[in-house]
């Protein structure tokens, strides 16, 4: 008897892993009455895209200039990128015609994003213990220095 083919997963394995932020972003569009900005936090990044919450709805399928002030980079990144989804506020952007500089600024915000990561799971708990042993010592103040007297015998 054969068995039953099991249901799909409701949402597959992503290509490319999401790492959580909290960014500013400003997206530009251009609608009827020339171009809008909306302003927003980015959310999550992959090397394919990112995702934000913004303070209005842009459609899917709209393609928009993203301002991302990402973490470690001194100037923001400007790359163009299109809506692929949208639940409320919430939208997930594609890149769409990034250049090489820009991936390799996006990944060394994602490798820093990792390391702290990996720091804040596994070591904070070993670097809690290791301070728990330690003795907290009190800094001493030096005591106060006595002013010389005006030559008066005083």
């Amino acid at each position: 008897m054969d068995s039953p083919i099991p249901n799909p997963p409701k949402e597959m394995a992503r290509r490319l892993p999401r790492h959580e932020t909290d960014n500013r972003v400003v997206v530009t569009l251009q609608t009827q009455f020339g171009q809008e900005k909306v302003r927003g936090r980015c959310s999550n990044l992959s090397e394919a895209g990112f995702g934000a919450v913004l303070a209005g709805e842009v459609q899917p399928g709209t393609t928009v200039l993203a301002r991302l002030t990402l973490q470690g980079l001194e100037e923001p990144l400007e790359v163009k990128a299109e809506v692929r989804n949208r639940h409320g506020f919430g939208h997930g952007f594609q890149f769409v015609d990034i250049t090489a500089d820009q991936r390799r600024a996006v990944m060394r915000c994602i490798r820093a994003a990792e390391h702290e990561e990996v720091i804040s799971a596994e070591a904070a708990a070993a670097m809690s213990t290791e301070h728990a042993h330690e003795p907290h010592t009190e800094e001493t103040a030096e005591p106060p220095v006595e002013k010389e007297s005006s030559g008066d015998g005083n």
